[in-house]
């Protein structure tokens, strides 16, 4: 058969409803199903999309500008993109970030510092975020002391006297003395971790306020 115009039409009442076509060199189709379809080139010159595409929640779809849609996707292979945004979980075995990195919150703490009050006995706990990594505790504070106080000044971290100072009377025309002590203690894994200063010994003291540290990394010091 040859024809310049050849069409398989389907009565609908007193009309009749094109089902397909030929039309010189176009071939064309209202409908089409395909039990198993093996296509080697293909054109879009809209959309592709599946039945139940509703535009925003259901179904997936791309357009020929390249945008596409979808629920669920597994890649195996390299993905390159030039911004995003991730709302749920993301699970990487490692990363590099050359910009700003912002979170609410990381599973343990990275460096967090905690304020003595000037005039109360330095004795603070630190509630970690997790447990990860051992950490490193630092204690500092001052002791003012009266020039006839002798005795000695401790600091405990996690239960451990970690530093001791001794304090011995002063001249008689000295005025008051300001003793800094110190303490550090490494390789803690406990995720609370109370860190505190005492006082032995006769005289007039009082505490002029302090801090207590604590950072964890997995980096070296040479």
């Amino acid at each position: 058969m040859q024809a310049d115009q050849f069409g398989i039409y389907v009565p609908n009442g007193d009309k009749s409803n094109l089902a397909f076509g030929v039309d010189g060199n176009g071939a064309y189709m209202q409908q089409a199903m395909a039990r198993n379809l093996v296509i080697d080139f293909a054109q879009i010159s809209n959309n592709i999309q599946s039945t139940n595409w509703n535009g925003d929640t259901a179904g997936w779809a791309i357009n020929k500008a390249g945008s596409a849609v979808f629920n669920n996707v597994t890649i195996r292979g390299h993905v390159e993109a030039s911004s995003g945004s991730f709302r749920g979980t993301i699970d990487a075995t490692d990363g590099t970030f050359r910009g700003t990195v912002q979170a609410s919150n990381f599973i343990g703490d990275i460096c967090s510092a905690g304020v003595f009050k000037n005039g109360v006995r330095p004795d603070i706990t630190h509630y970690d975020s997790g447990a990860g990594l051992s950490k490193t505790y630092a204690v500092s504070a001052v002791v003012a002391c009266d020039v006839n106080f002798v005795g000695k000044i401790m600091v405990w971290i996690k239960g451990e006297k970690v530093n001791e100072f001794s304090v011995t009377s002063a001249a008689s025309n000295a005025s008051t003395r300001y003793i800094p002590v110190m303490g550090v203690k490494a390789g803690i894994t406990d995720q609370n971790v109370r860190c505190e200063i005492t006082v032995e010994g006769s005289g007039i003291y009082r505490w002029v306020g302090g801090f207590a540290l604590m950072t964890r990394s997995t980096g070296s010091w040479r």
